[in-house]
């Protein structure tokens, strides 16, 4: 037992003491010469640990075992570490877990790169239902070209999802694993840009950010990236109206749209 957690980081004593536990018990497992390698299963360690704001453990590793992890990795189905950043760490901790990444150097390598959603890591940004301005203002403040740019960018699918999409989609009236995923996919967001999710899910403060503060267009239609989706071809407006229409929600956002 104690070998397959050795072998398995995320779930081993390291894991849990980088994820859950204090800098000082991470350096004594790391000084007793505890092995960490590299691997995804080491990103991800280091990605949940970054959730609740684990700095400094995930600077003990970094330093104790220098190329361990791997800050160009793609990660897994669900994105990088970058885009878990901006997804899944806790909205408090964003920005000292931004700047840490971008020190690492993962913001540049990983910026531009998608998950099975089609998203970047800002993409995430539009549908992580706890986030704030900040959550946006100071991940484009690391690189406002590029992000700025990306904020006018739809979801693009990788080219395999695409193909098992157009499969599921088109075997979902007959096929209710088929129609389960596609319904997975459409649940978490347009695949349109940030802002036709921030819509979708009828996050105002991202919305103001986005057109008020941002300049982002609110009349570009959402494109069918996710085959079949209820908002494509909808403006962001469209899309709060389908979602919260007669809402505080809708008048807000009506407000915003029209200032």
């Amino acid at each position: 037992g104690f070998k397959m957690l050795i072998n398995e980081p995320l779930f081993s004593p390291m894991g849990f003491a980088v994820a859950f536990g204090s800098t000082e018990v991470v350096d004594c497992l790391l000084n007793a010469g505890y092995p960490v390698s590299k691997g995804h299963a080491t990103n991800e360690m280091v990605m949940w640990a970054l959730m609740p704001g684990k700095i400094d453990n995930c600077t003990a590793v970094v330093a104790q075992r220098p190329g361990a992890v791997d800050f160009s990795d793609p990660g897994g189905p669900w994105g990088s570490i970058l885009s878990m950043g901006t997804f899944l760490t806790e909205t408090a901790n964003q920005k000292d877990v931004y700047e840490w990444l971008a020190r690492q150097g993962a913001v540049e390598k990983l910026k531009d790169k998608r998950s099975m959603l089609g998203v970047t890591a800002l993409g995430y940004v539009g549908i992580n239902l706890d986030a704030t301005v900040e959550t946006l203002t100071e991940l484009v403040k690391l690189d406002p070209e590029f992000f700025k740019k990306d904020m006018h960018v739809p979801a693009k699918l990788p080219r395999t999802m695409g193909a098992m999409m157009s499969v599921w989609s088109a075997l979902s009236g007959v096929s209710s694993s088929c129609a389960g995923m596609v319904k997975v996919f459409h649940f978490c967001g347009t695949g349109g840009t940030v802002l036709h999710d921030a819509c979708w899910w009828g996050n105002l403060e991202l919305i103001q950010a986005l057109v008020v503060n941002l300049g982002v267009s609110p009349t570009t239609p959402c494109p069918d990236t996710l085959r079949g989706h209820i908002a494509a071809g909808l403006t962001p407006y469209e899309i709060v109206l389908l979602r919260w229409r007669g809402t505080a929600i809708q008048e807000l956002a009506k407000a915003l749209f029209e200032a």
